[in-house]
């Protein structure tokens, strides 16, 4: 990820953060759980959100990441941008896109499903705010949403009362 060096060691202290968790709650400090990306498209914060939910996955920091976005077209830059950093394989075995079958772009290797046992069974979930029914009943460590500045207040609002836990780490990309 190509960042300037403040981006850079906010990125840093927030994963830092994530990864002392337990000492900071064993000292009942508070641990950050909202970021938000701001900034002209093109930008990188699609890309970044991506890798954050990766990195977050991978350094067992979170054990099921929500990446939902307004729009199917960004949505499937999420999956776009895992399939960047993972392999085929990987992004198979990692991810699974929900929501509208016709939607979701069939040329990526990111499995498409709205079988809730498939979808459980992945660590990563990519899907639209109007797709959030499909996974109400699956429990969130982490919610990444995209396209935040375009969404009306109750679209934005509906992943943060959908499958989320009591801690869920919020990151809004604008």
């Amino acid at each position: 990820l190509v960042c300037s060096s403040e981006v850079r060691e906010e990125l840093d202290f927030f994963v830092k953060e994530h990864r002392a968790v337990e000492v900071l709650r064993e000292y009942a400090l508070p641990i950050s759980n909202k970021l938000l990306f701001h900034g002209p498209p093109g930008c990188g914060k699609t890309t970044t959100g991506s890798a954050l939910a990766l990195k977050l996955i991978l350094e067992n920091k979170a054990s099921r990441v929500l990446l939902v976005a307004y729009t199917n077209s960004a949505a499937n830059e999420f999956c776009r941008e895992l399939c960047n950093i993972l392999t085929p394989n990987e992004s198979r075995f990692f991810c699974v896109r929900a929501g509208y079958p016709a939607g979701a772009d069939p040329s990526l290797s990111i499995p498409f499903s709205n079988n809730i046992e498939e979808i459980r069974s992945k660590k990563i979930v990519i899907c639209t705010t109007l797709s959030l029914r499909r996974v109400r009943s699956i429990r969130f460590d982490n919610i990444i949403v995209d396209e935040a500045g375009v969404e009306k207040l109750q679209d934005l609002l509906s992943p943060f009362t959908l499958g989320i836990n009591q801690r869920t780490a919020i990151h809004l990309l604008k």
